[in-house]
């Protein structure tokens, strides 16, 4: 017979895509974009050191191309912060170098929301080298660690900023 597992995650996923249904025909009934998903579950079990925070990213993928939305947010905050984590920071390169090539293939982005300045987002994205890790720029967290968002905005161009946040 099968595992309580094995009955489970089918139904999980069945309520999954019921959901994403749902979503997608409320935006569709109401004429709203969905211009990105957010990960933000990844600020309690850190996409840095979590297996699981990795497999969840990785399955997002999927839901990406079935919602049929380009950038998906992976914030870097709480628990995931990578200021002053070297090892951290390193850790997420790798897994981000697994990513690439999977959301490049499917036509998804994904866009690193932090409180990393510049500096630290370009080492990043220079390490990973693909267009589809970007940067989800947060024009407000930037703000309130001193960046010069304008400057940083035009630094990183529309090449490697995927969305911006106002607030």
């Amino acid at each position: 017979g099968a595992t309580g597992l094995e009955v489970l995650l089918p139904l999980t996923l069945k309520w999954a895509e019921a959901k994403q249904d749902e979503i997608m025909a409320a935006a569709t009934h109401h004429g709203v974009l969905i211009s990105s998903l957010a990960l933000g579950a990844v600020n309690r079990t850190p996409y840095k050191s979590a297996p699981e925070a990795e497999q969840w990213v990785l399955d997002s993928i999927a839901v990406m191309r079935r919602m049929k939305i380009r950038v998906v947010l992976l914030p870097f905050f709480n628990k995931d912060d990578l200021i002053g984590d070297p090892a951290g920071t390193e850790e997420v390169i790798r897994r981000l170098r697994r990513l690439a090539p999977r959301a490049a293939e499917a036509g998804v982005i994904f866009g690193i929301e932090s409180w990393l300045k510049v500096p630290d987002l370009e080492r990043i994205l220079d390490a990973v080298k693909s267009p589809a890790i970007q940067v989800y720029y947060d024009v407000g967290n930037m703000q309130k660690v001193g960046e010069d968002y304008a400057a940083a905005i035009r630094h990183f161009g529309h090449e490697r900023i995927c969305e911006v946040h106002l607030k």
